[in-house]
């Protein structure tokens, strides 16, 4: 059904979370996400999208209003993050173990380690 992902044509895993259902899961976003979610932002693994990937949904665009309107907590096996793709107005934020963060990013980044050294404990969407 339609093109493959980066993530699907060499293999890798993508996963699937949805801010609305707070459903997870790796076997496609059936079940996962609810009507009217949209994706928020993509996360992978590896530069430049390869690798394993997680994709966020959300309920509506980024309000762009100075304000982080979606916080995601990222798992141990998530914390590593090398590339992003932001979507549906968001801007991506990197969150780390000491309170700082890095960001924004915005569009296609394909090469985030020199900037979060796969340090991130939490997404924020803007």
């Amino acid at each position: 059904m339609g093109t493959p992902t980066a993530a699907q044509a060499n293999g890798s895993r993508h996963c699937h979370y949805s801010v609305t259902t707070k459903r997870y899961g790796c076997n496609g976003s059936s079940g996962i996400t609810a009507p009217g979610d949209i994706i928020g932002g993509t996360f992978f693994y590896n530069t430049n999208f390869r690798g394993e990937e997680l994709t966020i949904w959300v309920t509506r665009p980024c309000a762009k209003n100075d304000r982080i309107d979606y916080f995601i907590p990222l798992a141990a096996s998530r914390m590593k993050i090398a590339s992003v793709q932001s979507w549906s107005t968001c801007w991506i934020y990197m969150y780390f173990h000491d309170g700082s963060r890095s960001g924004p990013y915005i569009g296609n980044i394909t090469d985030l380690e020199s900037d979060i050294d796969y340090r991130g404990v939490m997404v924020g969407l803007s």
